[in-house]
């Protein structure tokens, strides 16, 4: 799953500017933490997160690199698994 984290710095800007804005006015934005507790309570697991975007994307001249983690890159990815029950017809 990949999203726009909220509490990065990228993600509480466009927060903000849901009032101003056409684009951003439906959008919520979930924390990692959100996202990967909503995951887990419909039974997924084995999380593993990864965040780009560190620089404001109106000022960026190359890509940002992709580190582990969430909350300071403006756009994060989700992997995990979910354990499906065996079928038995």
């Amino acid at each position: 799953i990949g999203f726009i984290d909220g509490e990065s710095p990228l993600g509480k800007k466009y927060e903000l500017m849901k009032g101003t804005s056409r684009f951003y006015k439906g959008a919520t934005f979930y924390s990692a933490s959100q996202v990967m507790n909503n995951l887990s309570e419909a039974g997924f697991s084995d999380f593993q997160i990864c965040q780009t975007i560190f620089t404001d994307p109106g000022n960026m001249s190359s890509c940002d690199p992709v580190q582990e983690g969430h909350g300071k890159g403006g756009f994060a990815v989700i992997s995990c698994v979910r354990e499906m029950p065996d079928c038995k017809t």
